[in-house]
């Protein structure tokens, strides 16, 4: 009898593993709006093309960091004076439009062509995204990751990966539709960078496609950065990397997967939510088109009026009898 109990303890402890891991609620989820401007991909804002997304900032002060974030190094924290990072998301029935502009105060550009590929050796980006219909049960499958940084030369190196048969492949045929630019401005010391990625290939795993309002994803920027070129790839020194949404100091970090494989807490059940929304910009309302109508005569005018209309006709009557004799 005490080893079916103990038997029925470990089923139900396991069911119960499973639906916290499925249940696990994001920390903070981001409100997608639909696309309403057209996006030109070429590394700067053209005119109103960006407002119709909320704008996340990410820094040292955001609240959600400082709740689920931390600094992975630990080594150089930056102060939001001198590194902070906005974001804008949209989407329509194909894309998710990426915008980022980050301020750092001592951008560090360094690396080859390539330099894309590993952000994390100086001052770059790894956008982490996961797409799946159900909006539970996360795999590494379902994950996609955008990375991106600038060479020595000034030229923005973008890669793009996906985790197909156990590893991470880059620059895979099916990723052949995505658009990037990045431009940095030194006199705003601003770096602004745009990507198109299709949703086609943010799920070609999971077979998450045909977004649709109220779909929710997982993300997270994680940020690296460096000081000094001497620093690069050596994750010592001055480097530091800020990861937005990262459960790794939290009791509620989930750390096995739903298939009850070992998963570090970079996991994508432990990312913020992306929720997708409508449009937060519509076309306006038809101007009214002006009046031709006479306006009605005010109570006076017509008592004026019919003042008039009683003389006249006393003048007439008058004039008759006049007539008459």
């Amino acid at each position: 009898m005490k080893k079916i109990a103990l038997t029925v303890l470990l089923v139900l402890s396991l069911v119960a593993t499973i639906i916290t891991v499925s249940a696990l609620e994001p920390g903070y989820v981001y409100e997608c709006a639909k696309l309403y401007y057209p996006v030109t991909v070429n590394g700067k804002i053209d005119g109103n093309e960006w407002d119709d997304a909320y704008e996340l900032v990410v820094n040292a002060d955001n609240p959600v960091f400082k709740e689920y974030g931390r600094w992975q190094g630990g080594n150089n924290p930056k102060s939001s004076s001198e590194l902070s990072v906005t974001y804008k998301f949209k989407w329509d029935d194909e894309n998710l439009y990426i915008l980022e502009q980050r301020y750092d105060t001592n951008f560090i550009m360094y690396g080859g062509p390539d330099c894309g590929t590993t952000p994390w050796n100086g001052d770059g980006t790894l956008m982490f995204l996961a797409y799946k219909t159900n909006g539970e049960e996360y795999l590494w499958e379902d994950a996609y990751e955008p990375f991106w940084a600038v060479d020595e030369n000034g030229n923005i190196s973008f890669a793009l990966r996906s985790w197909i048969e156990g590893s991470w492949i880059h620059h895979q045929e099916h990723m052949e539709n995505w658009k990037g630019a990045g431009i940095y401005d030194e006199a705003t010391k601003t770096l602004t960078v745009e990507l198109v990625v299709p949703f086609a290939d943010i799920g070609t795993v999971s077979g998450s496609k045909n977004p649709k309002v109220g779909d929710m994803l997982r993300f997270t920027p994680i940020i690296s950065n460096i000081d000094t070129a001497d620093d690069y790839g050596l994750f010592a020194g001055s480097w530091d990397q800020l990861n937005f949404h990262d459960r790794y100091n939290r009791d509620d970090k989930v750390t096995v997967d739903p298939l009850g494989n070992d998963a570090p807490t970079e996991y994508p059940i432990n990312w913020a939510g992306m929720k997708l929304v409508e449009a937060i910009v519509s076309e306006p309302e038809p101007a009214e088109e002006p009046t031709t109508n006479v306006p009605s005569p005010k109570t006076m005018d017509v008592a004026l009026a019919f003042s008039f209309a009683c003389l006249a006709v006393s003048s007439a009557v008058i004039a008759v009898k006049r007539k008459g004799r």
